[in-house]
């Protein structure tokens, strides 16, 4: 998403599209740990999320 050529850019839909079937697979999870990647701090994927009924877990900067 930093629009350096040749770097993929996540569409939200991709993101919503992929955890959708992830939770269908495996069941929905009480939290998805991710880093601050733009990806999932957007509103729309946050949202997402809590309408499922999981929880966001960040990853501390560093780790």
């Amino acid at each position: 998403m930093s629009g350096d050529p040749g770097e993929a850019e996540v569409e939200l839909t991709d993101v919503v599209d992929a955890l959708s079937e992830l939770f269908v697979l495996h069941g929905e999870p009480t939290f998805i740990r991710s880093d601050n990647g733009p990806e999932f701090v957007t509103q729309v994927v946050q949202n997402w999320i809590t309408a499922v009924g999981a929880k966001i877990a960040y990853i501390e900067s560093g780790y």
